[in-house]
């Protein structure tokens, strides 16, 4: 082959896209970049959302732990505002669902504060389930329970009470009678904050768009 020849076939060779084993195929899909950019701004929104958010419900927080401290006694929820924008802050007791853990309670413990007990299961003897079908052994036992010949050993069995430690309005209460150094400690362990946030004043969504664009691009 003379070099013009080894040229072309150097130049096919770079222009045509050999097909490799695993290379997927590549098809042209509608609105794939609209949809593309709009979820890599929602992801960018979270990451500034998740900022501000805790920004703001640290001065709540800091609110509720002031106030609280300087009465003594749990705070009053409150609305707060800035501009257009306003929020119910409220200082929740620690949901009921939601077990105290070992550590929590002995941190309570050493301050001296209560907490209630939920009792899930109530201890107690009961027929061994697996007997519960073999009615002469229940006849005899309903004959007479001591002293029964041919009685299994384990036909009576004893279920454990399972309780756990929970928040109580009395811990709260409890709570804000300590100094300021124990109340940030614990209000955490003993209490939920709740935000929510809404507009007064219905803005346009230019307006939106461009206070958004600001906090995104400020980042």
């Amino acid at each position: 082959m003379n070099v013009f020849a080894k040229a072309k076939a150097s130049v096919d060779a770079v222009g045509t896209k050999s097909s490799k084993k695993g290379d997927k195929r590549v098809v042209e899909v509608n609105n794939l970049e609209n949809y593309a950019s709009v979820c890599a701004l929602l992801t960018s929104l979270e990451a500034v959302k998740a900022a501000l958010e805790l920004e703001v419900k640290g001065q709540v927080l800091e609110n509720f732990i002031e106030t609280g401290v300087a009465s003594k006694v749990r705070p009053d929820n409150f609305k707060g505002v800035e501009g257009v924008a306003s929020a119910s802050c409220e200082l929740r007791k620690r949901d009921s669902r939601r077990a105290l853990s070992e550590d929590e309670i002995q941190m309570l413990d050493v301050e001296g504060i209560s907490y209630d007990t939920n009792e899930k299961q109530v201890g107690a003897y009961m027929i061994n389930p697996k007997y519960s079908a073999e009615q002469e052994t229940l006849e005899k036992v309903a004959k007479k329970l001591e002293g029964i010949k041919g009685l299994p050993e384990d036909f009576i069995i004893y279920q454990p009470q399972i309780s756990t430690k929970v928040v109580s309005d009395t811990t709260i209460s409890q709570l804000f009678q300590k100094s300021k150094e124990v109340v940030s400690r614990l209000i955490g362990v003993t209490t939920t904050l709740a935000l929510k946030p809404k507009m007064e004043v219905e803005n346009s969504m230019e307006e939106s768009l461009n206070k958004v664009r600001d906090l995104l691009l400020s980042e």
